[in-house]
């Protein structure tokens, strides 16, 4: 009891002394932080600068802390490149964020060491070629690397040594590969890579294991999903073009891509073929001299509209479009086509991204016959305001493009507020009208 006693009251002193302690670093590392005033200001990387958004010179002068949440963004001196964190947050806590991660400007070695004709090139670690930066070659089949096999980016932004060359193995017997470029959209207003890709992989094999057609080489398809969307193929399209190995041919999908894809081409003499780009506006040969496609224009479905219009003696119909080129231009010829026809377009609507407004116009001007021209999922869209507009029934006639998938309207989209039984109703008691191909 005594030695418990004794000890008990030692260790309630020494657990009183660790409480002091941590109150102690407490404070300090509290006063370190600036928790309640925000995070001190940090010196930028060697050869850089930090950008402070919305503060003046004189500001920054004299500025020893700031806020919470602010954020600075480092940026290097002359053609340095930043390897690191580029912005850096202030916590509540009273730090910067990633303050493990070291900030460096560093200056970059010649992208032209990153590719390779004939060849392929690795390079380690992943990010721009600055010091440290290891280069790995390889020749394609049927070629000979000339020079060494790897380089090292220096400190003073060089390679440390030539950059090799695929030179053409003349005792090669076996086939040169010929490497194609394509875009399949297998997400987006039109997923048509789904069917499409494995339909091109198909017809890739019956080439390559046929004697009677290029009997010497194999092609080779490397290929990206475009998400019907020219944004992301923008991005795609660099990948292409400027990494090995180089492609022969670019096949597109989806006309918006394709537009973006074949007004870069004519800059390289690229050909790019098409297997299901309907825009009419890609007919033009002058604005697409290297374009060709395998699907024919949107405009082939108007002369059959006009007909089915004359047979049922309707004399005005109304339109509404998505704001993009085909449909635009698709458009313009069926009203040109209605005009000569004497039929008149009454009410003639259009939008981005949000059909509700155009909707309520088609309702205002009391719109009965209507032909929509949209992508899939704008056709989600459209037809989620039809059903609250009650712009549906027997008194109503839509006219829509033909290749949606066949339960286009059942398909869970959380861009609309629509549940499917609402989505059916509209659909399956007006029973739009669909013309394809």
């Amino acid at each position: 009891m005594i030695q418990w006693s004794h000890f008990s009251t030692g260790g309630e002193m020494a657990l009183s002394f660790l409480l002091f302690i941590l109150s102690v670093a407490a404070s300090l590392t509290a006063a370190t932080h600036n928790t309640t005033a925000g995070c001190n200001i940090i010196r930028p990387p060697r050869d850089g600068g930090i950008r402070y958004r919305g503060l003046t010179q004189e500001q920054i002068r004299s500025v020893q802390v700031l806020p919470v949440d602010y954020e600075i963004e480092y940026i290097c001196r002359g053609n340095r490149v930043i390897v690191g964190p580029k912005v850096r947050k202030c916590l509540p806590n009273g730090t910067w964020t990633d303050p493990n991660q070291k900030s460096h400007c560093l200056l970059p070695c010649p992208r032209v060491w990153t590719s390779l004709e004939n060849g392929r090139v690795s390079v380690w670690p992943a990010g721009p070629s600055v010091e440290g930066t290891v280069l790995q070659y390889t020749c394609l089949p049927g070629f000979i690397l000339m020079g060494r096999n790897s380089t090292h980016c220096t400190k003073a932004g060089k390679w440390d040594s030539p950059k090799p060359v695929c030179h053409y193995d003349r005792n090669y017997t076996g086939k040169k590969k010929l490497y194609i470029g394509a875009l399949f959209p297998m997400s987006g207003g039109w997923p048509g890579g789904q069917a499409c890709l494995p339909s091109a992989r198909m017809a890739m094999d019956l080439v390559n294991n046929r004697t009677d057609i290029l009997p010497d080489y194999e092609l080779e398809m490397i290929h990206y999903d475009s998400m019907c969307d020219p944004g992301e193929a923008t991005k795609l399209l660099y990948d292409l073009l400027y990494s090995e190995p180089i492609k022969i041919v670019l096949m597109p999908g989806c006309s918006s891509v394709s537009t973006l894809v074949a007004e870069a081409a004519r800059m390289w003499n690229l050909i790019v073929l098409s297997y299901g780009s309907s825009s009419p506006a890609l007919s033009n040969r002058q604005r697409f001299p290297t374009f060709f496609r395998t699907h024919p224009s949107a405009t082939l479905h108007n002369p059959t509209r006009v007909q089915l219009f004359q047979k049922w003696k309707w004399t005005k119909i109304a339109t509404i479009q998505q704001t993009t080129e085909v449909f635009t231009s698709t458009l313009d010829d069926l009203e040109q086509r209605v005009k000569e026809a004497g039929i008149e377009i009454s009410v003639r609507q259009s939008f981005l991204s949000d059909p509700a407004v155009a909707v309520k116009n088609l309702k205002r001007q009391d719109a009965r016959i209507i032909v929509g021209l949209f992508y899939e999922t704008e056709a989600r869209k459209v037809f989620c305001e039809v059903f609250k507009e009650k712009l549906y029934g027997k008194k109503y006639v839509w006219f829509l493009i033909g290749w949606y998938a066949d339960n286009w309207f059942k398909i869970k989209d959380p861009s609309i507020n629509c549940t499917v039984e609402n989505m059916t109703e509209a659909v399956k008691v007006t029973s739009p009208r669909r013309l394809s191909c």
